[in-house]
């Protein structure tokens, strides 16, 4: 699925998109460890069910809209570079979770932001 983001008729450009997904599991206890693969361009934060699991690009510290990324990646350099991060099983619970993501450009006239995120929790 792929959402278009088009701030062209903004006067100021954001620096930060939020994106999230929920999913459902039914047997929490049967979940293992797992990973979740992402591409981002430029900086990305994730959260499973609300706990960091990890940033890539971005500063140490506390993380707003206006936190600008660290780096600047082009996408295809991004795309070719996909960042993992551990998904402890034990953050998994019965029912509804939500993996939220907090994407950060480098500079507020870039022309692009990437991402791309893919959720392995093996049973």
């Amino acid at each position: 699925m792929a959402t278009n983001i088009d701030p062209s008729n903004l006067a100021t450009k954001p620096l930060s998109a939020q994106f999230r997904t929920s999913f459902s599991v039914s047997d929490a206890a049967s979940v293992k460890d797992g990973t979740v693969s992402v591409i981002a361009d430029d900086g990305v934060v994730l959260y499973l069910n609300g706990v960091e699991l990890g940033r890539a690009n971005l500063p140490a510290g506390s993380i707003t809209q206006n936190t600008y990324a660290t780096a600047a990646p082009r996408a295809t350099t991004a795309a070719g570079a996909r960042v993992t991060f551990q998904v402890p099983a034990t953050l998994v619970k019965e029912g509804t979770n939500v993996l939220a993501a907090s994407v950060h450009a480098n500079y507020r006239g870039t022309p692009d932001l990437t991402f791309d995120a893919a959720l392995t929790m093996p049973r």
